[in-house]
């Protein structure tokens, strides 16, 4: 049978309760059981040793959380950004095309969070100097978000300013300095919403 509920609940309540320790005891029992909950536990143990800052652990953990989940693009997303953020980029790259395949099948190909995906390649390509690779990435990626979410969200921003670095590589600075200042301006328009909202 699967673990028993209450295991992987009294992991997440000690987690909760700021138990880091009981709770990374409790997951990694979970993981160490070998059922079907042990991909949730193993991606939680992934998020502890990510907050620790122990990157090599989490994507350890996070690997670990797709392997036994493939068809989980929350999970094959995470080990992705773990793979980039240590330099594994052989590693990103097959971990994160299969979560971008997965969320075009299963949520559509205009949604924000395919855009998430979309950029994630983009950063993988333009950070290898693959910037042909890139920018179609970029460009489809900012047009998801451009439409989905509203003109002062952090993820548009954030689109735009790497489409800027991009562009700017490429020796195009007068687009570059447009996405820029598209990008501040938007970042701009959050704050004044932020403050206005306090």
């Amino acid at each position: 049978g699967d673990v028993p509920n209450d295991q992987l609940a009294q992991a997440q309540q000690a987690l909760q309760k700021g138990d880091a320790a009981s709770a990374e005891k409790l997951f990694g029992d979970v993981v160490q059981s070998g059922k079907q909950q042990a991909a949730e536990a193993a991606f939680q143990l992934g998020e502890l040793a990510n907050n620790r800052i122990d990157y090599a652990k989490a994507y350890e953990h996070y690997s670990d959380a797709a392997r036994l989940q493939p068809e989980n693009p929350a999970y094959l997303n995470m080990a992705g950004n773990l793979a980039y953020e240590t330099a594994r980029y052989v590693e990103a790259q097959p971990l994160w095309e299969k979560a971008l395949a997965i969320r075009e099948k299963s949520i559509g190909p205009k949604h924000p969070d395919v855009a998430g995906s979309l950029n994630n390649l983009a950063m993988l390509y333009k950070t290898q100097g693959q910037y042909a690779e890139a920018e179609p990435l970029f460009q489809r990626a900012l047009q998801i978000w451009q439409i989905s979410l509203p003109a002062d969200h952090p993820n548009l921003a954030t689109g735009m300013e790497n489409y800027a670095t991009l562009l700017e590589n490429l020796g195009r600075k007068a687009e570059a300095q447009q996405w820029q200042a598209k990008a501040e301006a938007a970042r701009q328009l959050h704050a004044q919403k932020n403050s206005q909202a306090r």
